[in-house]
This record gives structure tokens, sequence and C-alpha cells, in this order.
């Protein structure tokens, strides 16, 4: 239950203090509650270590996981993944109703952490009123070899 309390939208994109302390102390009285932390997990090392040894029965990951995609991938290849969105938006882009500039604003942290991702957002800002299957076809061939957009980023 998000308990929002008349906060404004921007409000509510903001991050309340956290407090696991009370979170895991309720599943220490009520051990029969199913018990979920939703919030502040950053990277699965931190959620592992809620996870272990019952401290909670689940988790949620949400803005790491929107922030970073490739949160939970082992080997990631973003090069193929930009082929395979554009085969997706070109499917997409058929439909009266798909909003380019929007699909764009949601792949932008495909490269997060990685040396080039603010010139791969930048890229994503300048051409978000393009046809999002050309923008990201442009972005795969940009990204190949050395002196590409984001150099040699697999």
């Amino acid at each position: 239950m998000a308990v929002l309390g008349g906060l404004s939208p921007k409000e509510n994109r903001q991050i309340p203090p956290l407090k696991y302390d009370w979170v895991l102390r309720l599943k220490n009285d009520f051990p029969a509650l199913w018990i979920e932390l939703n919030g502040g997990i950053q990277n699965l090392e931190q959620a592992a270590s809620f996870l272990q040894g019952e401290k909670v029965d689940s988790i949620m990951i949400g803005r790491a996981a929107y922030e970073n995609p490739l949160l939970f991938a082992k080997n990631p290849n973003r090069k193929q993944i930009l082929e395979k969105l554009v085969q997706y938006f070109q499917k997409r882009e058929q439909d009266k109703y798909f909003k380019s500039h929007i699909a764009l604003a949601h792949i932008s942290g495909l490269y997060y952490g990685v040396k080039g991702s603010k010139s791969f957002r930048q890229f994503l800002a300048r051409h978000h009123k393009e046809k999002a299957s050309d923008v990201l076809r442009q972005l795969a061939i940009l990204s190949e070899g050395q002196k590409g957009l984001l150099g040699a980023v697999p």
C-alpha cells in the first residue's frame, strides 16, 4: 500500500527516508505475515541480503531497474539489444497511437554506468521527434568501432 497523503507528483518521485528497521521488526514480530520490501534497493547484492535468512519474503525493485534496465543481465550486448528494439519499434510504429518520443525515453538507461552514456541520452533527446526505429538504427551503427558514439561498448 502506498500512502501519498496529498503529495504532488514531483514530491512523489522523491524517495522518502526508508525505514528498513521497521520492516525487519514487523517481519520478526509477525513471521507468519508475508512482508515485502519496496523501495531503495539499488543492486542484486542488496536484494539478496534482505532475502537471505528470510529477513523479508520478497522485494520490489522499481527505480533502480528503470534507470538501469540491464541490472539483471549477466553479459549484456547493447548493440544486439538496439537491433532487437529496431525490429520491435518497426512493428509498433504501424500503430497510430505509438509515440516514438515516449518509447525512446524509456530506453535512456540502456548505457547506464558506461562511458558514453551521456552521449547516448543526448542523441535520444536530439532525435526524439524522429521514428524510434530510425533513431535506434543510427545508434546501432554509431556504437560500432572505437571511434563510434559510445566507443567499443558491447
